[in-house]
C-alpha cells in the first residue's frame, strides 16, 4: 500500500514536472513566435523605410528642377553637394528609429516637412546667387588662370606662387603640384587631348608638362617680358602667347615645339588671346585698349577693335561665331560683330576691371569675373544682366563644365570657389 502511494506521488509529481515543462515550453513558444513577429515587424518598417527614402530621393530629383513656389524657374541645376546636405537630414538611422515606434509615420512626415522647409531655403538662395560656393584651398598666391580637362575630370589652376595645381573635379581634392616656374603663372591651356599643359609666366617662359605624369617636357624662350596670355589651335598645331614685350608669338607645336612667327603691332602688353571656331583668325587684346584682328595662315594684321578706354583682359567668341566679347579695365563688356568688326553694344554694370570671361556651351549666357568683387550673368540674346554674385575678393579667372553645372573662379585670395 505504501509502495502503490510513493507510486502516486511519483506519478503526481511528473505530471506536475511535466506541466511545468509544457508551460515553459509554451512560454518559449511563445516568446519566439513573438521574437519572430518583432523580426517581422522590423523587416518591414526597414522595406518601408527603403521604399519611403527612394520615394523622397525621385522626389527631390525631379524638385531640383521644378519651378519654386513664387513661380520662378531655377534653370541650373542644385549641385549635389546642396542635394547632400538634404538627403543627410533624413539619414537612414533616423528613419529606421522613427519606425520602432508608434508615432513612426508622424515622425516621419515631421522630418519630410523640415526637409522641404529646407529644401525650400536652398532653393531660394541658389536662385538669388546667395548660395555659398565650395572652396579650393591650397595655393599661396592668388589665382591668375584656370583650365578645365577635356573630360572634365580635372582642374588646372595657374597661381601668383608661381605653381600650377591639379584638381580633381569630382571631390576637390588637390592630385598634384607643377613647379618649375620662377614667377608668377599668368596663362594655362590644354591640348585637344587633354595630353599635355602649357603655362605662360612672368619668367618670360611657356612651359609643357605631361598631363599623365606632371612632368615638364619642355620649356619655351623667346619672349622678354611677361607671357600674360596663351591659345591653342583647335588641331593642337598652332600655340599663340601673348606678351608684356607687346607681342604675340607664334609656336609650332609638330614636330617639336618651334618658334614660327612673331606678330608685331600692339603699342603695349598684350593681355589676352582667342581664336575663331574656324580657326582662320587671332584675336589679342591689349594694355593699349584695342583688340587686333589677325590673319592665322600668314599673320597678317587684318583689323583693328578701337572703343575700350582701358587694357584689355579677357576676350571670348559667341557660339555662333558671330560676336567677340572682351572685358576691360574700363569696368565694361564690349559686344563686336565679328563679321565687320562694328560694336554692336556695351554691357554695363561692373565698378572695376572684367578681367575674365566665360560663354555657356549652348551660347545663351555670358559669365564676367571683376575685381570688382562681383560675378555676373548676362544674357546673350539682349544683354540683359540676369544674376550678380559677390565674390569676395574679386575674380581673376573663370573656367565653366561642358554640361554648364559648375562654374570654377579663381581669386585675389588664394583659392578657387565652386559655384
Amino acid at each position: 500500500m505504501e509502495a502503490i502511494n510513493l507510486t502516486k506521488l511519483a506519478i503526481a509529481a511528473s505530471i506536475e514536472k511535466h506541466g511545468t515543462c509544457r508551460l515553459a515550453y509554451a512560454a518559449t513558444e511563445q516568446a519566439m513566435l513573438e521574437a519572430n513577429q518583432a523580426m517581422l515587424e522590423a523587416r518591414q518598417a526597414m522595406l518601408e523605410v527603403d521604399e519611403e527614402t527612394a520615394r523622397l530621393q525621385l522626389v527631390l530629383s525631379k524638385q531640383v528642377n521644378a519651378p519654386l513656389a513664387d513661380g520662378s524657374d531655377v534653370t541650373k541645376r542644385v549641385p549635389d553637394d546642396v542635394l547632400e546636405l538634404v538627403l543627410r537630414q533624413l539619414t537612414m538611422a533616423e528613419l529606421f528609429q522613427a519606425s520602432r515606434v508608434s508615432r513612426r509615420w508622424r515622425l516621419l512626415v515631421g522630418r519630410v516637412s523640415r526637409m522641404w522647409a529646407a529644401m525650400d531655403v536652398k532653393f531660394a538662395k541658389y536662385a538669388a546667387g546667395a548660395l555659398e560656393p565650395r572652396v579650393l584651398s591650397g595655393h599661396t598666391g592668388s589665382v591668375h588662370a584656370l583650365v578645365l580637362s577635356p573630360d572634365g575630370h580635372r582642374l588646372y589652376s595657374g597661381s601668383g606662387d608661381k605653381t600650377v595645381c591639379v584638381w580633381s573635379t569630382k571631390g576637390g581634392a588637390a592630385l598634384q603640384t607643377l613647379q618649375g616656374h620662377t614667377k608668377q603663372v599668368w596663362a594655362l591651356v590644354l591640348s585637344p587631348d587633354g595630353q599635355r599643359l602649357y603655362s605662360g609666366s612672368g619668367d618670360s617662359t611657356v612651359r609643357v608638362w605631361s598631363t599623365a605624369d606632371g612632368v615638364l617636357l619642355q620649356t619655351l624662350q623667346s619672349h622678354t617680358g611677361f607671357v600674360w596670355a596663351l591659345a591653342l589651335s583647335a588641331d593642337g598645331q598652332r600655340l599663340y602667347s601673348g606678351s608684356e614685350d607687346s607681342t604675340v608669338r607664334v609656336w609650332s607645336t609638330v614636330p617639336g615645339l618651334t618658334w614660327v612667327q612673331t606678330l608685331s603691332g600692339h603699342t603695349d602688353w598684350v593681355s589676352a588671346l582667342v581664336l575663331s571656331p574656324d580657326g582662320h583668325r587671332l584675336y589679342s587684346g591689349s594694355w593699349d585698349r584695342t583688340v587686333r584682328v589677325w590673319s592665322t595662315a600668314d599673320g597678317a594684321p587684318l583689323q583693328v577693335l578701337q572703343g575700350h578706354t582701358d587694357a584689355v583682359w579677357a576676350l571670348v567668341w559667341s557660339a555662333d561665331g558671330h560676336r567677340l566679347y572682351s572685358g576691360s579695365g574700363d569696368s565694361t563688356v564690349r559686344v563686336w560683330s565679328t563679321a565687320d568688326g562694328a560694336p554692336l553694344q556695351v554691357l554695363q554694370g561692373h565698378t572695376d576691371a572684367v578681367r575674365a570671361l566665360v560663354l555657356s556651351a549652348d551660347g545663351q549666357r555670358l559669365y564676367s569675373g571683376s575685381w570688382d568683387n562681383t560675378l555676373r550673368v548676362w544674357s546673350t540674346a539682349d544683354g540683359a544682366p540676369l544674376q550678380t554674385k559677390k565674390v569676395l575678393p574679386g575674380v581673376k579667372a573663370l573656367a565653366l563644365s561642358a554640361d554648364g553645372q559648375r562654374l570654377y573662379s579663381g581669386a585675389k585670395n588664394r583659392t578657387v570657389l565652386i559655384w
